[in-house]
C-alpha cells in the first residue's frame, strides 16, 4: 500500500467463494470483490513483489471508495465531530407533534391505549408562540416537523393551522404518520401548504388479511380499498414529491401475504414507494398487551431476506438500496439538543413513543411559547453520547448505526437489552451485504 494510505476503520471484510474476499465500507457505503491475495499484498505494499506501479493504481481506486484512507486522517474523530456540530446546532429543529390521541381504527396489534384527547386551543397558542419567539430572533434556519398521533388527520385543522406558522421558517419540511384513511380531497390537494414531502402509512397485506387486522372502530368496514385509493391519488398528483414508506407489520398469521401485498401495488409509481418489513412485538399496553402471535428473530430475518428479493424482482428497489446506509452522522432526532415531542396536552417528551401512554416527560410547553425542562430527566437525555460506550465507537458499524436507539441505551424501553450483541450485529449486517451482492449480479 502507498505510504500515505492505510486501511479504512470501517471496512467490513467478509470471506467469500474462491479466495475472494466481499468488503462494504459503512463510512463511504462502496461495496467491492477483491481476491484476499491482492487485497493483503496492497495493505502490505512495500513487501509485494508484483508490480508497484499496478498496487499504485489499484490503491488509488479503493482511496476513491473509501477502503483506503490517508494515514493522517482520524475518521472516529471526524464523526464524533460531525455528530457533536449536528447534535448541538442552535438553528436545527426536529419536532414530532400530537394533535390528538384518538383513532379511527382498533388494530388487533396497537400497544395505545386510545381514550380520546384532542389538543387544546392554549397548547396550539403555545406552539405558534415557540416557533413565532425563534423566527423572530433567527433561532431556526431549518425545521423538521412529524405530525404522530393517535391519528393526525382527525386533526386537520390542527395540521392546517399550525403548518401556517412553520412555513415561515427556512428549510421547512413535514411528515405525516398515518393510517390514510381519513384523507380528503381538500386535504390531498393542499399537501404542499403543509410542507409534507413523506407520509408513513401502514398496510398488513393486500385486502382479505390487511381488513382483518387494521379496521375501524366499528369493524364493519374494511380499509384496504380506501387507504389505496389515497395512495394512488397522492402520487398520480404529486409524483416523486411526496415519498411513501408503507409498513408491513408481520406474525404468524400474515407472514405470507406480503409478497401479494408487494404485486398489487407493482403499477403504481415505484420511485417514490417503499416497503418497510416490521414484525409485530407483544406490548405491555394497549390491544398488543393481548397479542401473541409474534415470529421468531431467525423467522423474521429470513422474511426480510425474502423481501429483499421480492421488492428487487417486482422493481421497487436496486439491490445496492438495501445496503446499510451512512446515516448521516446520528442515529434519530433525539439526539438533537432541539429534537423532542410536544403532546397533545403541552407535555415535552424526546421520543413519541413516551406519549402515550406519557412517561419520561422531559418539561412543559408554558405559556410564554418556552419550554420548562424537568433537570433530571432532560439531562439524562442530553448527556448521552455514543462515544461514551466503547463498544458503540470501537465498532465497524458505528456509521449505519451511531450508538443505536437512545431510548434503548438509556434503559428506558420495556423488554430491550441496552447494549447490543456487536458480533451478532456485524454478522447479521455481513449476511445482507453477501446478499446483496449476489442479488445485484443474479439480475444483470
Amino acid at each position: 500500500m502507498k505510504n500515505n494510505l492505510k486501511p479504512s476503520e470501517f471496512n467490513l471484510i467478509t470471506d467469500y467463494l474462491d479466495n475472494q474476499y466481499i468488503i462494504f465500507n459503512t463510512f463511504s457505503g462502496s461495496l467491492i470483490k477483491i481476491g484476499k491475495d491482492l487485497f493483503n499484498e496492497i495493505v502490505d505494499f512495500n513487501n509485494s513483489e508484483n508490480k508497484k506501479e499496478d498496487l499504485e493504481n489499484i490503491s488509488n481506486k479503493l482511496f476513491d471508495l473509501g477502503f483506503l484512507i490517508k494515514k493522517e486522517f482520524d475518521e472516529k474523530s471526524f464523526i464524533k465531530l460531525k455528530n457533536r456540530q449536528w447534535r448541538h446546532n442552535p438553528v436545527i429543529y426536529s419536532i414530532a407533534i400530537l394533535p390528538n390521541i384518538d383513532c379511527n381504527f382498533n388494530c388487533k396489534y396497537c400497544f395505545e391505549n386510545i381514550e380520546p384527547k384532542y389538543m387544546s386551543e392554549e397548547t396550539i397558542c403555545n406552539i405558534e408562540k415557540f416557533i413565532e419567539n425563534r423566527l423572530k430572533n433567527n433561532l431556526i434556519n431549518n425545521l423538521g416537523v412529524s405530525w404522530y398521533g393517535g391519528e393526525p388527520l382527525l386533526s386537520k385543522n390542527i395540521i392546517k393551522r399550525l403548518s401556517k406558522t412553520f412555513k415561515k421558517a427556512n428549510n421547512y419540511r413535514a411528515t405525516l404518520f398515518t393510517n390514510g384513511f381519513a384523507f380528503d380531497e381538500d386535504f390531498i390537494n393542499n399537501i404542499p401548504n403543509y410542507g409534507i414531502n413523506l407520509i408513513h402509512i401502514t398496510l398488513d397485506g393486500p385486502s382479505e388479511i390487511n381488513d382483518k387486522y387494521r379496521y375501524l372502530k366499528n369493524k364493519k368496514n374494511g380499509t384496504y380499498k380506501k387507504i389505496k385509493e389515497n395512495i394512488e391519488k397522492i402520487t398520480n398528483k404529486y409524483g416523486n414529491k411526496v415519498y411513501f414508506n408503507i409498513r408491513v407489520n408481520l406474525d404468524y398469521e400474515n407472514q405470507n401475504y406480503y409478497q401479494k401485498l408487494i404485486e398489487e401495488f407493482k403499477e403504481i409509481n415505484k420511485n417514490n414507494i417503499s416497503f418497510i418489513l416490521h414484525k409485530i412485538c407483544k406490548t405491555e399496553s394497549g390491544n398488543g398487551s393481548k397479542f401473541c402471535g409474534e415470529i421468531s428473530q431467525n423467522d423474521y430475518e429470513s422474511i426480510l431476506s425474502e423481501g429483499r428479493e421480492t421488492l428487487t424482482r417486482n422493481g421497487f428497489k436496486d439491490p445496492l438500496d438495501f445496503l446499510p446506509k451512512n446515516i448521516g452522522f446520528h442515529h434519530c432526532f433525539v439526539g438533537l439538543d432541539n429534537g423532542f415531542t410536544i403532546n397533545y396536552n403541552g407535555a415535552i417528551h424526546k421520543c413519541f413513543g413516551d406519549a402515550n401512554p406519557s412517561q419520561n416527560i422531559i418539561g412543559y410547553l408554558n405559556s410564554d411559547g418556552e419550554i420548562d425542562y424537568l433537570d433530571e430527566h432532560y439531562y439524562k437525555w442530553v448527556g448521552y453520547d455514543y462515544y461514551d460506550n466503547l463498544q458503540c465507537s470501537n465498532c465497524k458499524l458505528l456509521p449505519i448505526c451511531m450508538g443505536g436507539c437512545t431510548h434503548q441505551r438509556l434503559g428506558l424501553t420495556p423488554n430491550a437489552p441496552s447494549i447490543c450483541d456487536m458480533e451478532k450485529a456485524i454478522e447479521y449486517v455481513s449476511n445482507i451485504v453477501i446478499q446483496v451482492y449476489e442479488l445485484k449480479n443474479s439480475i444483470k
